[in-house]
């Protein structure tokens, strides 16, 4: 008989609430000099990404999209 995993179930389909969080706890793992590296940078969570979004980046409405950066990178700040 295979062992179950240990540590806490995790749904498949967090809550909206629920996805934030595990982003925040995520984003709270990162080495602080990247981190803080992050404070110019604004972390939105969409439901769906937008038809432009999609179409600038080659995505059909069937593809999934898990992250995307948009704006100037900050070697050219």
């Amino acid at each position: 008989m295979a062992k179950r995993p240990r540590g806490p179930r995790r749904s498949a389909d967090p809550s909206a609430d629920g996805f934030a969080d595990l982003v925040d706890r995520a984003i709270a793992t990162i080495p602080s000099p990247f981190r803080e590296a992050l404070s110019e940078v604004a972390i939105v969570i969409d439901d769906w990404p937008t038809d432009d979004q999609l179409l600038d980046n080659g995505l059909s409405p069937d593809d999934d999209l898990y992250g995307l950066y948009e704006g100037v990178p900050r070697t050219e700040w």
